[in-house]
């Protein structure tokens, strides 16, 4: 009868460690994914022409000097300042927005630490999941929950959530077991377990639209989303006016 021979070193028991955890993503608590998180996700409160709170909402640092958050956070105000745990920083402009999928991109003047995107796009119905954010002002919030589904509304992809989104959480990130951003929470019905997330997917390909010192892209951003604001306001003297600075833009003139 043959006898089978284990193999105990060192560097054989190092290998399979280490293949174990590269095939193997690993599964972090709560408490750490909170860690992993807490200096990625911020607080959001825009502003009108007077400086007056208008509405708040959460964000997420994509990259250095890059956040995202929900479109219908910044609808219908003048501008935006983000808040990190007793510091506030402004947002200098938008490279980015996509009003039918809620979601925009600003840069700001902070250098707080992105959050790790799941480049894989890949999650499972069933999956546990995290929420951090601003719910009723209460900054960097954890909350968990289940991906519920992915699904097709008004020919969009969002992510079916369980965990719970008040206001303040828009914006806000949400993150797999493996500590990674897999979308933006975007609505939910009141008191309710159903709520959905913006797929990462979307959020990557719209924060390519500007070149990081691309002024004349950002400022087309920022006169047409003066011109929407003013034209679903029904104030058309403002909407043509804004629609002039786009075109003027966009042709090489300058604005006064």
């Amino acid at each position: 009868m043959k006898t089978i021979k284990l193999i105990t070193s060192p560097k054989f028991i190092t290998v399979i460690v280490l293949y174990t955890k590269l095939m193997c993503p690993q599964i972090l608590e709560p408490e750490e994914i909170f860690e992993k998180a807490n200096e990625s996700v911020v607080a959001i409160i825009a502003y009108d022409v007077e400086d007056i709170k208008m509405s708040q909402g959460s964000g997420v640092i994509i990259d250095t000097g890059f956040v995202v958050t929900n479109f219908h956070v910044y609808q219908g105000s003048d501008k935006m300042r983000v808040f990190h745990l007793g510091k506030e920083y402004e947002v200098i402009r938008i490279i980015g927005v996509d009003i039918e999928r809620d979601i925009i991109v600003c840069q700001t003047d902070n250098t707080l630490l992105p959050l790790e995107i799941d480049a894989s796009n890949e999650f499972r119905i069933g999956e546990r999941i995290y929420a951090i954010g601003s719910p009723l002002g209460y900054e960097n919030s954890i909350t968990e929950g289940l991906i519920s589904g992915v699904r097709k509304i008004d020919g969009k992809n969002l992510i079916q959530i369980s965990t719970p989104i008040s206001f303040g959480s828009s914006g806000g990130a949400v993150i797999s077991s493996r500590g990674k951003l897999i979308g933006i929470s975007t609505s939910g019905y009141l008191y309710s377990d159903i709520n959905f997330a913006v797929p990462i997917e979307a959020i990557q390909n719209l924060s390519t639209n500007c070149a990081v010192n691309d002024t004349i892209c950002s400022a087309k951003i920022y006169y047409f989303l003066k011109f929407y604001q003013a034209y679903i306001q029904q104030n058309f003297r403002e909407a043509f006016l804004q629609l002039n600075n786009y075109i003027d833009v966009d042709s090489g003139a300058s604005i006064q």
